[in-house]
């Protein structure tokens, strides 16, 4: 793997396909300040790159694609640096949805608040057996506020509603019904299947 910068690392194929691994965040992929800027930064630097033909968006870790924000980070925030971080993040899910190539996110374990949102950002999303999404931050009185207003045209403007306001988890088979997900990763073997039929023209 070649590392962009501390937070990002590459991996490439003959065919143009392309994984960006979110690394050094911790077991669950949390993005503070620092990751935020770095997975933007490589985003970026990506989207200048005429030879991509899918970009995998992965963690670390089979635990957590985006596990959220740092939220003991965010306690020290006064309202000026919260609203740098909120931005910050909302950049991220830009900078995904601008990218020139389809995007998949790839989805094992824990996906939740700004991480569910980066990955509502993404072309294309496959989950793991294992793999639990929501939007907890409402439990601590923090609003979902960066591209939350993605979920209603991916899943429907209820079941929208109810993940935001009610902070409850979904699994890998109802996100699979509802459609948020679109293929269910078994096993790790199974990846290069979904990774051979994204580029397929």
């Amino acid at each position: 793997m070649q590392m962009l910068n501390s937070h990002c690392g590459i991996d490439r194929d003959s065919r143009g396909v392309v994984r960006l691994t979110i690394c050094n965040a911790g077991p669950l992929n949390i993005f503070g300040s620092a990751v935020i800027n770095s997975v933007r930064e490589g985003l970026q630097m990506l989207a200048g790159e005429s030879g991509i033909r899918v970009l995998i968006l992965a963690g670390q870790s089979e635990k957590s694609l985006i596990g959220g924000a740092d939220i003991k980070e965010m306690a020290t925030f006064d309202q000026a640096a919260a609203e740098k971080f909120i931005s910050g993040f909302g950049d991220v899910c830009e900078a995904v949805r601008a990218f020139p190539a389809p995007v998949i996110a790839r989805m094992p374990g824990w996906c939740l608040g700004g991480g569910l949102e980066v990955a509502a950002a993404c072309d294309f999303r496959v989950a793991g057996h294992d793999a639990k999404f929501g939007m907890p931050e409402v439990r601590v009185g923090i609003p979902s506020v960066i591209h939350a207003a993605l979920l209603p045209r991916l899943i429907g403007s209820g079941r929208a509603r109810w993940l935001v306001m009610t902070a409850e988890n979904i699994d890998a088979a109802t996100a699979l019904a509802w459609a948020w997900s679109m293929w269910l990763r078994r096993k790790a073997a199974s990846m290069p299947r979904w990774r051979k039929r994204s580029i397929r023209c």
